[in-house]
């Protein structure tokens, strides 16, 4: 009975009703179990059911070489035969429906069943051995065509290696043709850079020239305004010096006046003294002439009063012209009493005599008052004659004083031009010097690029060494690789003609036992050789791709090198020469910023000691000497102006023509330093140039050579390499057939063994697997290693950056510390002057107080009957009190002019902090910020910048529209103010005493006024200084001064007025009370009239008072919103610059992570490379599993 007929049998054989007692009949639905494998519920079979055991062991279809397989698998292999109680045959066999169940137990059990009964189990016994003879027979089927396929596949590699020489041969040519392209395009990309290198530098060549014209424009301009302004304080010297010597000369004859006026009052006195004896000798003390003298001692009372007051007008004249000369910003500052008030103080004529006007007073008596008169006349006058005298003395001395001064400060202005000529010259011979420092940098930096062109080329020939090796390497595991496919052929090769002479010789006396070896070994074979067909075709393949990889592979790289090489050359070639045209332009605005900021300090400083000595030497001369010489002054004037006009225009062309030889010989110097510059420029760039092409040339002949050699090198490899290849094939393949035929005895002998040698199969696979894994492991310890190298060295990079980052952090901490301190301490300063502004207030207020004071007393005295006795006296006081107010006045004006200037020392040093900002910036931006985040900060920095300046000028418009309703409010009470002109001069008529106590108190008034409104004039001044409006309120302080001007002549008027009508008002004597009794009724009338009209005047001083009180609201008013504004304008420019410091810190931090970025983007770069190129070379040397 052979194998197909127990295949019909069975197929034939129909199926017995399943068992009832065995295995319950019960249908029951397939369900997957989800348990753990278990193997306690195993059924083990008795030792009589093993005795009639099959050799052979059923579903080895479903074996994973472990002998156990999946209950699933074996009820779907049943359900496909047709059998539906599967898992009833399974629990009927004792077998666990879950995990594994044992193979060889599965055919014991069943063929003990069909052993034993004949039912169900017989059917699955029958449907399983079915299942397994028709799988041993594809198997053989299979087997047979396998050997016909690798027939044919071996005759198919012959034809691929034929076909690969070919290739190879092709492959070679076309590299060739491909590399002479590439040196050729080389070639042409190379010039055509140099060619853009050329021109890009010929642009920024004209564009430093027109850079170097414009600065020199601009230095020529400022040149010139120094000149100007040195020619302007000659001119101002030498008016000095003529003034102080016509106030000599005026000093001279007023000296000589003196002793006349002396010499007249001496000769007054005697004819006095004679006339008093003989007219007044012999008189009687009542008698008439008595009282004719009297009136004549009165009228030469009047006289004398009148001449003091002429005096004083003029007095407030000449102050008022000298307030109009020093009208170019120069402020008073009186430190002595004027004449008038030392003339009212000294002045006998101002004293009223209380006893000439009283009633009860006897003849005798008036008599001997005259006399101690005259007594008191003569004492004073001799008193005033010493004091004149004495002040002579001393304003003569104080004058030689002046004139040594002048002298002293002329020749020290002529040691300072001295000076500033050797400072000139000494900063030209600096900037020579450091020009010839940058020459040697430029040298250094030159011999720095050659030596990182040695160390580049060093590292070139280092990674060629590199390549070579690898590439050494790859060829020697593809001949490893190629050796091992070739034995692995060979040895099948052998057992396939081994197992046919077997077949042949042992089908007689073994069939069976072939038959079964035959069916093992097939499916040994199959497996076998598949995996050989398999692996050498895809080892053929893959060999031939990588082949053509490996050298596209490292043409690429080549090229991509000498690619990578010239463009690291040229842009450090190009950074090299764009850091050498930043550090020449630095150098050079560097350079102009220190001369003109040396040349405007220098010129401050001498303007302002010729200032403060002018304005010094003026004050004293004019305010002592100017009393008594106004009209000659006023002709002398107008001669000093032409004068003055005519040394100014000398003095201007002197000095235009000294600053115009000095510019030519700054601006020869300054052509020679750039043609020098520029020669050797070109000097350099021809050399660099020269030395990149020689070195591109050397380079790629040098790679040429390399690459011809090399390439030959490989041709004679692989040709021997495929002759070594074939011998060792051919040795292999008949060790190959020795082997087989010694295992082929073997396994006949003991099958059972083949378990252990594929476990032993296994862990040898298991080894090599941990062997490739240590491999690997050791490649990657190798990659490590170099990526740790190449972190080091980035490490050390970034350290280096690191630390000159945290230099210039330091340097910048320093600056802004420097800056903060300065900040603090005009902070400081502004709270002082503050703190003064206060204190001025106080002492206004106090002043205020003391005026009303005054007022009061005033009323008091005008009030009594005793009014003439302390009149003097009290006016004495009043005239101290405007005194002392325009003192403190001046004071006032003098500190709103230190204000002024504290503002503009603010205003220039916040200008500096602004401009050093904007010189970041343009640096930055000269830097190249090519980042979108850099784009989007400096955008958001515009417009936060534009904001702030239309912030500004709103603030300023509506500060010029403040002030022009601050001069409508002036002009209104310029018209109140010529309205009360109008009504004192109406009151000049009037002569009584109510009339000059309300006249008074609307002085004092207005004076209180006044003063008020300078305040708030100088609070304007400050807010004002910053913006256009300063000149207008300069305008503004000058009317107020005239204005004050025209008051103090208005009160002198007033008070001669007031004196002459006291005079008048005087009670007549009983010898003229008889000529005066029929004008007694007229008066009357006149005093009804004069009372009304005084009722009149006091309502409209009073509606004046109420305009005035509105007009000072509305100023203290706009005054506030002014303060407020400069405080909101303050902290607008303490933001501006917060924002500035802060956009500066961030445009450093961006540029330092975009040059990180980009260092980490090269390295990242490369290490990617470098590990691509490991682990090809890692997957080539990876060997095909051995075969056992």
């Amino acid at each position: 009975m052979n194998v197909q007929e127990f295949v019909s049998r069975v197929v034939t054989h129909n199926k017995p009703p399943t068992p009832s007692a065995s295995t319950p009949y019960r249908q029951l639905k397939r369900h997957h179990s989800t348990q753990p494998f278990d193997e306690g519920g195993r059924r083990i079979a008795t030792p009589s059911a093993l005795s009639s055991t099959i050799g052979t062991r059923l579903f080895s279809t479903l074996d994973d070489g472990s002998g156990f397989t999946l209950v699933e698998y074996i009820l779907d292999a049943w359900v496909e035969e047709g059998i539906e109680n599967s898992t009833e045959i399974l629990q009927a066999l004792n077998f666990n429906l879950d995990g594994k169940l044992s193979l060889s137990d599965l055919t014991m059990a069943l063929e003990n069943e069909l052993l034993i009964t004949k039912n169900g189990i017989h059917q699955a016994a029958l449907a399983s051995f079915k299942a397994e003879i028709r799988h041993l027979l594809e198997r053989v089927d299979r087997e047979l065509r396998e050997k016909e396929k690798i027939r044919s596949d071996l005759e198919k590699v012959e034809k691929q290696k034929t076909q690969l020489a070919t290739e190879v041969d092709e492959h070679h040519s076309a590299i060739e043709q491909m590399n002479n392209l590439n040196l050729r395009k080389l070639e042409q990309e190379h010039k055509e850079k140099l060619a853009a290198v050329r021109s890009e530098l010929m642009k920024e060549m004209d564009q430093i020239q027109q850079q170097a014209s414009v600065q020199r424009e601009e230095l020529e301009a400022e040149m010139q305004k120094i000149r100007e302004d040195e020619s302007f304080l000659r001119d101002h010297l030498s008016i000095s010096v003529k003034e102080n010597r016509r106030l000599e000369m005026e000093l001279l004859d007023s000296t000589e006046k003196l002793e006349e006026a002396q010499n007249q009052i001496t000769k007054l006195q005697t004819s006095l003294d004679n006339i008093i004896k003989e007219r007044f000798g012999d008189l009687d003390p009542g008698s008439a002439d008595l009282f004719l003298q009297e009136e004549r001692i009165k009228q030469l009372r009047s006289s004398y009063e009148a001449q003091c007051r002429e005096l004083q007008d003029r007095i407030d004249e000449l102050q008022s012209e000298l307030q109009e000369f020093h009208g170019l910003g120069r402020v008073l500052q009186p430190c002595h009493k004027t004449l008038s008030e030392e003339l009212e103080s000294k002045s006998p004529g101002m004293e009223s005599d209380p006893g000439i006007g009283s009633d009860e007073v006897q003849p005798f008596s008036m008599s001997l008052e005259a006399e101690m008169m005259l007594e008191q006349l003569k004492e004073q006058h001799l008193q005033e004659m010493e004091d004149l005298r004495n002040q002579l003395e001393t304003k003569i001395n104080e004058f030689d004083k002046m004139v040594e001064k002048q002298k002293a400060s002329h020749e020290d202005q002529k040691v300072t031009i001295v000076l500033h000529h050797q400072q000139e010259a000494q900063a030209l011979r600096e900037e020579m010097a450091t020009l010839q420092i940058q020459t040697q940098e430029l040298q250094n930096r030159l011999q720095q690029v050659d030596v990182e062109r040695t160390r580049l080329e060093q590292t070139q020939v280092e990674e060629t060494k590199k390549l070579q090796n690898l590439q050494e390497k790859e060829v020697e595991t593809f001949r490893q690789q190629l050796q091992e496919a070739q034995t692995c052929r060979e040895d099948l090769e052998e057992q396939l003609k081994n197992l046919r002479g077997q077949q042949v010789e042992n089908d007689e006396n073994f069939s069976r036992e072939m038959e079964e070896l035959k069916k093992q070994h097939a499916v040994q074979i199959r497996r076998l050789e598949e995996e050989h067909v398999e692996l050498s075709e895809g080892q053929l393949e893959e060999e031939k791709q990588k082949l053509q990889e490996e050298r596209s592979e490292l043409e690429k790289r080549l090229f991509e090198s000498s690619e990578k090489e010239k463009e690291l050359l040229q842009q450090s070639h190009e950074e090299e020469l764009k850091v050498r045209l930043e550090e020449v332009k630095e150098s050079m605005e560097a350079e102009r910023e220190e001369v003109v900021r040396s040349l405007t300090e220098q010129w401050k400083r001498e303007r302002a000691q010729l200032d403060e000595q002018n304005n010094d030497a003026l004050q004293v001369l004019l305010e002592e000497e100017m009393m008594r010489l106004v009209k000659e002054q006023e002709e002398k004037e107008g001669r000093l102006r032409e004068i003055w006009e005519q040394e100014r225009a000398q003095l201007q062309e002197h000095q235009e023509k000294a600053l115009l030889h000095e510019r030519n010989q700054v601006q020869e110097q300054f052509e020679q330093r750039e043609r020098q510059l520029k020669k050797e420029w070109e000097s350099e760039r021809l050399q660099l140039v020269e030395d990149y092409e020689g070195m591109l040339q050397e380079r790629l002949s040098e790679e040429k050579e390399k690459f011809d050699g090399e390439k030959e090198e490989e041709e004679k490899r692989f040709e021997a390499l495929m002759g070594e290849e074939k011998v060792q094939l051919e040795e292999r393949h008949r060790e190959a057939v020795k082997e087989l035929t010694a295992k082929h005895t073997q396994e006949r002998d003991a099958l059972s063994g083949m378990l252990d040698k594929l476990r032993e199969d296994i862990v040898q696979e298991r080894s090599e697997t941990g062997r490739l894994a240590e491999e690997n492991l050791a490649l990657r310890q190798k990659i490590a290693a170099l990526k740790e190298e190449d972190l080091k060295e980035s490490q050390e990079e970034l350290i280096q950056k690191l630390e000159f980052l945290k230099k210039g952090k330091v340097a910048a901490q320093r600056a802004a510390e420097n800056f903060k301190k300065q900040i603090t301490e005009l902070r400081l300063q502004s709270q002082q002057l503050e703190d003064q502004n206060g204190l001025l207030t106080e002492r206004n207020a106090q002043n205020i107080a003391d005026i009303e004071n005054l007022r009061q007393q005033l009323e008091e005295v005008m009030k009594d009957d005793e009014r003439t006795e302390g009149f003097s006296a009290e006016r004495n006081k009043l005239a101290a009190c405007v005194s002392g107010l325009e003192t403190e006045l001046t004071k006032a004006l003098e500190d709103a002019a230190q204000l002024e200037e504290r503002n503009s020392q603010l205003s220039e040093l916040l200008s500096d902090l602004k401009e050093k900002n904007h010189v970041l910036e343009v640096a930055l931006h000269s830097g190249g910020l090519q980042n979108q985040s850099k784009k989007l900060l400096r955008e958001e920095v515009s417009r936060l910048v534009e904001q702030e300046q239309l912030l500004l000028r709103e603030e300023n418009e509506r500060l010029q529209a403040e002030v022009q309703e601050v001069k409508g409010d002036l002009l209104q009470s310029r018209e109140q103010i010529r309205q009360l002109d109008a009504t004192i001069l109406s009151l000049k008529q009037n002569k009584q005493q109510t009339q000059s106590s309300v006249l008074l108190k609307a002085l004092e008034q207005e004076n209180a006024s006044l003063k008020q409104e300078l305040e708030a004039q100088k609070e304007l001044n400050k807010s004002c200084e910053a913006g256009p409006g300063h000149a207008e309120v300069e305008s503004l302080q000058q009317e107020n001064e005239a204005l004050k001007a025209q008051m103090a002549r208005l009160s002198s008027h007033l008070m001669e007025n007031f004196q002459a009508h006291l005079v008048g008002l005087l009670p007549p004597s009983p010898h003229r009370m008889p000529r005066g009794q029929h004008r007694a009724e007229d008066q009357d009338n006149v005093q009804d009239d004069r009372e009304r009209k005084m009722k009149i005047m006091e309502e409209r001083m009073k509606e004046i008072e109420l305009s005035l009180h509105n007009v000072k609201l509305l100023l203290k008013e706009k005054v506030a919103q002014l303060k407020d504004q400069l405080h909101k304008n303050g902290k607008a420019d303490v933001l501006i610059k917060d924002l500035y410091m802060e956009n500066a810190q961030l445009l450093r931090a961006l540029e330092v992570t975009d040059k990180r970025q980009k260092i980490a983007e090269k390295k990242n770069y490369l290490l990617e490379e470098k590990i691509s190129s490991l682990n090809r070379i890692v997957r080539d040397l990876n060997p095909s599993l051995p075969y056992y």
